[in-house]
């Protein structure tokens, strides 16, 4: 017999999709099997409803030997440190450097080095049984910039909903080759190109393309550069250096997309700006608050005058 407690972090899914995260080594069809054959019980109650909606504290049992959970603390290897740029109870945000993945299946990566950062600072908290913190956005690997990893489901959940109904506001700043004068708000498609193996801008829809919008503000220009502020209407994979090669504004060492300045390891792209609007409770607290890299902007004019990359 098995006997599990349904905690705030592991409510709100199906009962067959919690089953399936906690018993990862087991085939779906035994899952099922336990369902058809009555072995399985909450709050004292035996279900076959696997569609079945879990609360806190629900009670689930199971009524089979030799059942493996696979919710163990999971042992994440020491790793370099990370830039906390920001933490509370509900969330912490950090300032990804360039040259670091954001996720990757093996090796080292900025999830892992946040999972290693909690485990060291909280060595006595409890595992949630499927809940896994993970970064809300990913960031280029070449980018650098603010990432937001949620604490808790309850985080997670209301910052993906912001995000889908855009009351979150990320602005980058970008060093771009050539000049931009004047504010532009660039709205058009966005299509994977299989022959170059990059994302291509166009103002026409084309087969399999997405829409895409960028908020284009001038900064500061020199003759040859310009200190670019990018800011998301929607959130496309290399929508900003895509439709900034498309506007022949390279972003100075994105080789990739057109910049013929080379930077080992970087481009010039920060993301470097947060905002919340209109959350409702428990997260209020953050509609009143800017995060933003401070004395980035005037770093990157010094930058600029000196061409110094």
């Amino acid at each position: 017999m098995t006997t599990l407690t349904i905690t705030a972090n592991d409510a709100d899914q199906t009962l067959i999709n919690y089953l399936k995260k906690v018993f990862k080594t087991l085939p779906l069809s035994k899952i099922y099997r336990l369902f058809r054959t009555k072995k399985i019980r909450v709050n004292n109650k035996t279900t076959t409803d696997f569609k079945y909606r879990l609360q806190e504290n629900d009670l689930v049992v199971i009524y089979e030997s030799n059942l493996v959970v696979n919710y163990k603390p999971e042992k994440i290897t020491k790793e370099a440190p990370i830039e906390l740029f920001y933490e509370d109870d509900n969330f912490l945000i950090v300032n990804k450097d360039h040259n670091i993945v954001v996720h990757q299946p093996y090796g080292s990566c900025l999830d892992n080095m946040v999972k290693y950062y909690l485990q060291q600072k909280y060595p006595k908290k409890k595992r949630e049984q499927t809940f896994n913190i993970s970064h809300q956005y990913r960031l280029d690997k070449l980018t650098k910039g603010l990432i937001i990893y949620p604490k808790n489901k309850m985080t997670q959940n209301a910052l993906h909903n912001a995000t889908k109904n855009g009351q979150i506001i990320k602005k980058y700043l970008a060093i771009c080759s050539g000049q931009l004068t004047k504010n532009l708000n660039i709205s058009g498609y966005i299509t994977h190109d299989e022959l170059t193996m990059k994302m291509k801008f166009s103002i026409e829809p084309s087969e399999q393309s997405k829409s895409c919008s960028t908020i284009f503000t001038p900064i500061f220009n020199t003759k040859d550069f310009t200190l670019v502020e990018c800011q998301l209407v929607t959130g496309r994979k290399h929508q900003i250096r895509s439709t900034l090669q498309f506007l022949n504004l390279p972003i100075v060492g994105d080789t990739k997309y057109g910049s013929t300045i080379v930077t080992p390891n970087k481009i010039a792209l920060f993301a470097y700006y947060l905002s919340f609007n209109d959350l409702e409770e428990p997260f209020t607290y953050l509609n009143d608050q800017n995060f933003i890299i401070k004395d980035l902007k005037t770093d990157l004019i010094k930058q600029i005058k000196k061409e110094k990359w």
